[in-house]
């Protein structure tokens, strides 16, 4: 795994999740908590690290980045990992990071709230200070979305950042959703030690952001759906860990198997 994570991994995705149904009531035992590492752009599962709870993810992030070797990788995380010492391992294990920003960081993220208006205009922008990514079309299922993105590295001044190490940009994306006669929006705050000055590191920027959801849909629900894991009941012991780490595995293995140009679960019964 190791070997397979120096090779294929340019972007890691941590990432949580919860095997629904591995409690048992009668034993007093909740649901296991299991935070993964990803390597993207293949998706390859890495590390399944065990959490007693999902309060306890936090405390794991740092023994789970620890076994990972950061060098030169880019490191993307939910709002779980919105920690300013998550921040300060990833730079001294020589990674780079993308960090989603929610409300646990009240303080950045109102800053990032209140340059919302700024970024978006409606004025023409100094391409110096705030520079914004073509936006992207796509559909399918009857859904048009329309995603664009803002970067700024003008960050100078706002208190709230000097405490990050390595910070250089702050992110804004905004996704428009029309399904039919209803539309929705929807605004996400990044925060990033990569810069954001040319079109090239925009683009870059964009797609290790895109990794964070792209993981959810390639890793968490194919092994919910397509491998059963939430529906899977076993839970005696440590099986539920050990199950948790061999599904990973062979979903590795199902998608270095490229005879067969079909989903997951065709390669899988071909395979049983």
């Amino acid at each position: 795994m190791s070997a397979l994570a120096d090779r294929a991994a340019e972007v890691i995705a941590l990432d949580g999740n919860t095997i629904r149904r591995s409690w048992d009531r009668a034993d007093g035992q909740g649901a296991l908590h299991v935070v993964s590492a990803w390597a993207s752009p293949k998706a390859r599962g890495l590390a399944p690290f065990n959490v007693d709870d999902t309060s306890h993810a936090i405390t794991a992030l740092p023994e789970l980045l620890a076994l990972l070797n950061l060098q030169g990788r880019v490191v993307t995380i939910d709002a779980m990992g919105g920690q300013v010492e998550i921040a300060r391992q990833i730079i001294a294990q020589g990674g780079a990071y993308v960090l989603s920003l929610q409300e646990n960081q009240p303080g950045l993220h109102g800053d990032g709230a209140a340059l919302c208006p700024w970024l978006r205009g409606p004025q023409p922008l100094d391409e110096e200070v705030v520079r914004g990514y073509p936006e992207q079309v796509a559909g399918g299922h009857g859904r048009i979305e329309t995603r664009k993105v803002w970067r700024t590295e003008a960050l100078a001044g706002l208190e709230t950042c000097e405490r990050w190490p390595g910070l250089a940009t702050l992110v804004m994306g905004e996704a428009t959703r029309q399904l039919g006669d209803r539309d929705s929006r929807e605004r996400r705050y990044d925060i990033s030690s990569l810069p954001g000055t040319t079109d090239h590191e925009a683009k870059r920027l964009t797609g290790v952001i895109r990794t964070q959801w792209d993981i959810e849909h390639r890793g968490h629900w194919v092994l919910d759906v397509a491998m059963g894991e939430d529906t899977n009941r076993t839970r005696t012991g440590e099986s539920a860990q050990h199950l948790a780490l061999i599904r990973t595995l062979a979903l590795n293995l199902v998608r270095r198997e490229t005879s067969v140009q079909a989903g997951i679960a065709t390669p899988q019964k071909r395979a049983g």
